[in-house]
């Protein structure tokens, strides 16, 4: 019988070798892939962080942010922009500027600031002395026949509350002030040899209800790089020639009901807006500029 030939080639060999090939092509290929994402996120990373490009500072509603740049890294510092409230509070403890200011018996001083539409030194003199050097019940009224009495305060320590409420690069300057625009408050002399003030406190004036005020909202607050302002709305409601039923209310009988309706073409208003500036200096804000727009 006649043997047959085994013509038939190995095949498994080929296919292991086709398996391996392509496999060896897959790691080539994932290895490739993984390489550019690296180097994609390698890319991304430094041109978010080492990017010269400027950036302009941005506003927001409750903050500012500031880009500060240098040649090596980027830094990004947060300042934060006082709320309305926060500024109402200030405005309050720190300047006697209440939501409703009175202008009996020289009421607070911003009434005067008000009234004379003037932030100088005048007024700033008048607010440091009412604030913090005028105690009415520790005077001796023995000058001016009973009606006046003076006391001297050192430049130095005036000018260390000035500071403290509008600002370290401000000076009061050395000179005489008249008419210090506060009831009580009469003049301030400058006195060369001793680096002082003296102040003339007036006496005897009395006091009476003087229908007269000022409604002050704060209506919005916006910030720049190194300060912020505050608009205020302030309302002035002047009542002394207020009449009700035709008769000026000082005749009015206060038991009777008639007397608190007043006759609303008696009474004299003006609705102004002012801008309050303030920097954030030594840890608290301070008063650097008011002005009636």
């Amino acid at each position: 019988m006649e043997e047959k030939s085994d013509t038939s080639a190995p095949i498994a060999p080929a296919v292991e070798n086709n398996k391996q090939s392509s496999s060896n092509r897959l790691k080539i290929a994932t290895a490739i892939a993984c390489l550019v994402a690296v180097c994609g996120i390698g890319f991304g990373v430094y041109g978010m962080f080492f990017n010269d490009t400027d950036k302009k500072v941005t506003n927001n509603t409750d903050a500012n942010i500031a880009i500060d740049v240098n040649s090596d890294t980027k830094k990004e510092t947060t300042k934060e922009v006082p709320s309305k409230m926060d500024i109402t509070e200030v405005l309050n403890d720190k300047y006697g500027v209440k939501e409703f200011n009175d202008s009996s018996c020289g009421g607070s001083t911003m009434t005067s600031l008000f009234d004379h539409e003037e932030f100088g030194d005048k007024f700033k003199l008048g607010f440091i002395i009412e604030k913090n050097f005028f105690n009415i019940q520790e005077m001796q009224y023995n000058d001016c026949d009973g009606l006046c009495e003076y006391k001297t305060i050192s430049y130095d320590e005036i000018n260390k509350k000035n500071h403290l409420y509008f600002g370290n690069s401000n000076d009061l300057e050395k000179k005489d002030y008249d008419d210090l625009h506060i009831m009580g408050l009469g003049e301030a002399k400058y006195i060369e040899e001793t680096d002082s003030f003296r102040i003339k406190y007036l006496g005897g004036l009395g006091c009476a209800y003087i229908p007269v005020g000022f409604y002050v909202n704060i209506a919005n607050v916006e910030a720049d790089e190194d300060a912020f302002t505050a608009l205020a709305s302030v309302f002035y409601l002047d009542a002394t020639e207020a009449t009700s039923f035709g008769e000026h209310l000082s005749n009015c009988d206060s038991s009777a009901y008639n007397c608190p309706i007043v006759d609303m073409e008696s009474l004299k208003t003006e609705n102004s807006i002012y801008e309050f500036k303030f920097i954030e200096e030594d840890g608290e804000y301070k008063l650097t500029g008011v002005t009636k727009k």
